[in-house]
């Protein structure tokens, strides 16, 4: 009975050391388990700070690219803006002067023809103060005269034949001196100017602001361009 009892006693305690075997077997798994999942826990949360500071610095990177593409947007536009005033000045550097584009060639042309094909023929003294009254009206309506006076009488004088330039370097004496009295004694020509129809154009011209200083301007040109051919 005793040997019984002793019997049952070991297999329970075998029991029990059986049962604590596996109670701390599936202690230690679970701890392994909690111990398993702690980095990754600890890996998760790193990727997502990770993933946080990525972006932040991304954020931060557009931000500071759109501030440095806005400022070279405005640079640029500061530089069109300033190459187009920089042309605009260049441009208006480039136009001529108001008065200078109001030269008449073709009028001067007209007037310098007007002294050739006479002499001192029949006639002669009618041709002579129209030819004066000419290039006295044109000279009071053309200011900027001594810019480009010589460059057309150069041309003027190309387009001659020696004869019709012989005749004008004749006729140019009595035609300034015509030009002359229109401003110094005009009563004495009023006659002459009206008989060959350019009174009216020469009393129009002498009224003219500085009209004198730009007849004697043009004939100065004229009498130097025929001193020197």
């Amino acid at each position: 009975m005793e040997k019984q009892t002793r019997g049952v006693c070991m297999k329970r305690k075998a029991v029990l050391l059986l049962a604590a075997a596996l109670v701390m077997t599936g202690l230690c798994a679970c701890g392994t388990k909690t111990d398993t999942s702690s980095p990754k826990t600890q890996t998760s949360s790193a990727a997502s700070a990770s993933a946080a500071g990525e972006s932040s610095g991304s954020a931060e990177t557009s931000a500071s690219g759109g501030t440095s593409n806005s400022g070279d947007s405005s640079a640029a536009g500061e530089t069109v803006t300033d190459n187009k005033k920089t042309e605009k000045a260049d441009n208006a550097k480039a136009k001529p002067d108001k008065t200078e584009a109001a030269v008449d060639a073709k009028g001067l042309t007209n007037a310098l023809n007007a002294c050739i094909g006479w002499g001192s023929d029949s006639g002669s003294t009618l041709k002579c103060a129209s030819a004066a009254a000419g290039l006295v009206s044109w000279a009071s309506s053309n200011p900027a005269l001594a810019v480009s006076a010589g460059d057309i009488y150069d041309e003027f004088w190309k387009t001659l034949d020696q004869g019709q330039q012989q005749t004008f370097k004749e006729n140019w004496e009595y035609i300034k001196s015509n030009g002359d009295t229109i401003f110094s004694d005009f009563n004495s020509i009023r006659g002459t100017l009206d008989d060959a129809g350019a009174l009216k154009k020469a009393e129009k011209a002498r009224k003219r602001s500085d009209a004198k200083a730009h007849w004697n301007a043009l004939a100065q040109i004229i009498a130097d361009k025929i001193n020197n051919q």
